[in-house]
């Protein structure tokens, strides 16, 4: 049965890839369905979501269709027989591998040549882990960015980093770039475990959030079900307003035990809040 959700202040919503199925390891929130994955797309449908956002597991497993023709062929008439957006794709690799080795650096540089050819609007890398953006590493990384801005220009897409900077140090980074193809993925859940302002981080950085990531967390950084933690989601809504977001959201929201169920009340508790 489809759900009656009516969202009006998420122009487009979605969630990330793996977050329907149960999976065989179930603290793996970073996980791809490759026994299933098609199966998500008629979930999202029937819940009445606008997008899945694509994985790029972290393991890079030659068993993600993304990584031959056939596969993406598949990954495209899914999206169109179930009228999902192609909007983003995130390159999870990067966080278990150094991004500034060359192989890596090449091997992301193939995930956007394969998702600009599938329509999708961004690509998004996720400095986080071995490839954690620290202000040591700036001058270093900011290469790396501004080639795969370049690339990503070239094929029509938009590159998105997301970090756990404050607005200020994010806006300070992306001054010092020399390719301006570059926006953020805002995700409140990190954000707020982070203890950023977020009022602020909005206030500066407005003109090149282009994406965000919907979570919410424990005191511990656990990722729970919204409204089970510390993130105020009805407040961030109304920050999202006052600065007239008009992008996509995405569901980065705890799995739990039965990955349905708990979407099903992740969406439900949206709608309550909104």
């Amino acid at each position: 049965m489809k759900l009656d959700v009516d969202l009006p202040k998420i122009p487009e919503l979605g969630i990330m890839q793996g977050r329907l199925i149960d999976p065989p390891n179930g603290d793996d929130l970073d996980w791809f369905p490759f026994d299933n994955w098609e199966q998500e797309f008629s979930i999202a449908q029937s819940l009445s979501l606008n997008s899945i956002e694509f994985v790029i597991d972290r393991e890079m497993s030659k068993n993600n269709p993304l990584w031959n023709q056939i596969g993406r062929d598949r990954i495209n008439e899914l999206y169109k027989k179930h009228t999902l957006k192609p909007i983003a794709c995130c390159v999870n690799f990067v966080i278990d591998n150094l991004i500034s080795d060359g192989a890596i650096f090449d091997r992301v540089k193939d995930v956007i040549k394969y998702v600009s050819e599938l329509g999708f609007k961004f690509v998004i890398i996720p400095l986080f882990g071995l490839s954690e953006l620290k202000f040591d590493r700036e001058n270093n990384f900011k290469n790396n960015v501004n080639v795969l801005a370049d690339y990503a220009d070239k094929n029509n897409l938009n590159l998105l980093i997301e970090t756990n900077y404050t607005g200020k140090e994010t806006l300070n980074f992306l001054s010092k770039l020399q390719n301006k193809n570059v926006g953020v993925v805002y995700d409140v859940g990190n954000a707020t475990g982070c203890g950023h302002n977020i009022e602020n981080d909005f206030a500066i950085l407005s003109g090149v959030i282009k994406h965000i990531h919907i979570k919410d967390k424990n005191l511990v950084g656990d990722n729970v079900p919204l409204g089970d933690g510390i993130v105020d989601l009805a407040n961030f809504f109304e920050i999202l307003k006052i600065n007239k977001y008009e992008g996509a959201c995405t569901l980065e929201t705890a799995r739990g035990v039965n990955a349905l169920s708990n979407a099903t009340n992740n969406i439900n508790y949206l709608k309550g809040v909104l």
